[in-house]
């Protein structure tokens, strides 16, 4: 082959075929969407984070959206793709397994919130600028896709995000005392919700850590504060309980998420006994605070680790997207 030759075809292989393998950014046809709409100002790109910040949006004006648009929420320190693999690998073993099922990336949506810094873990809260961007996202999609309704798949942190950004409402911040509104709920506009390994009872890791300075991740106000006692109950991790936990104190943000209707038509639930984020089994004052209240189904995992829920799972969750209802193999009922 005449060096030309080999040197066009590494240009190409080196600078294009990275590009048409990966998932991310938003599509171009996107983008020029949220301009004309005034969306752009959100920064939902993300493209300080290279293709990996996000993904989403039409090819063009002729690529059909021929299935229920699905919005993926990440966890704490996540990104929507990989940034820092294995941890930070974002929904990567999702999409890809999605679109070997025929999903296009008109079909298939994500920003990241906040950055991947570890080492912010525990100062990160279910704050107010974070969810009214998430929720811009949403209508965002609801809009360009002009879809009656979107699923949505979350993770950890991005459980009890996007049940608020679906739910609407009032946040108060535990470490500003900052206030907002979020508006109306979008419950009605969400088809299929699965929510993997999230904290929503609180997690016993915030054991005392209520007022800490360090630890605002698990503030009373809008943080995973999952209360010091119930009744004459102090262990947190205990199961089963002493005795009924009938009156517990924990974080004002989830119990308003865990009060009123599911947030969509479907909602499952999903986690290991052997996630080592979430702890306990996920009990929490004899509660499982990774099942979402009024879930209508719950696939529970023996030994899988809290990273491994989110990257082990596509099979089952896609199944649960199109069937609406958990594997029968694995079928847990409520």
């Amino acid at each position: 082959m005449h060096f030309s030759s080999i040197y066009l075809f590494s240009f190409i292989i080196l600078n294009f075929v990275p590009t048409i393998l990966s998932f991310g950014p938003l599509s171009s046809h996107f983008v020029e969407w949220l301009k004309s709409n005034h969306y752009d100002h959100y920064d939902f790109s993300r493209l300080d984070y290279g293709i990996n910040g996000s993904f989403g949006g039409k090819i063009d004006e002729h690529d059909q959206i021929e299935r229920t648009p699905i919005i993926f929420f990440h966890g704490n320190s996540d990104a929507a793709l990989t940034t820092n693999p294995p941890m930070l690998n974002g929904f990567v073993e999702h999409l890809t397994y999605y679109t070997n099922k025929g999903y296009k990336l008109s079909e298939l949506y994500s920003t990241s919130w906040q950055d991947n810094d570890m080492k912010k873990a525990a100062i990160r809260t279910h704050d107010c600028e974070t969810i009214q961007r998430l929720r811009a996202f949403m209508n965002a999609v609801l809009g360009y896709t002009q879809a009656l309704k979107i699923s949505v798949v979350s993770h950890s942190m991005g459980v009890t995000l996007a049940r608020k950004v679906i739910k609407g409402g009032r946040i108060e911040e535990g470490t500003t005392e900052k206030t907002c509104d979020i508006g109306p709920s979008l419950a009605d506009r969400v088809e299929v919700h699965v929510a993997i390994s999230g904290g929503n009872q609180g997690l016993c890791t915030c054991h005392g850590l209520s007022e800490s300075n360090q630890y605002p991740t698990c503030n009373s106000k809008n943080g995973f504060w999952a209360g010091d006692r119930c009744n004459e109950n102090t262990d947190c991790k205990q199961y089963p309980l002493e005795e009924d936990c009938t009156q517990r104190d924990y974080s004002l943000y989830l119990k308003d998420l865990n009060n009123g209707e599911p947030e969509g038509e479907f909602v499952f639930s999903l986690w290991s006994k052997a996630d080592e984020l979430v702890k306990a089994g996920c009990w929490s004052w004899g509660q499982p605070t990774c099942l979402v209240p009024g879930s209508h189904g719950k696939m529970i995992y023996d030994g899988l680790s809290h990273i491994e829920t989110r990257d082990l799972t596509p099979i089952d969750v896609y199944s649960i997207l199109t069937e609406k209802r958990i594997p029968i193999k694995v079928k847990h009922e409520l």
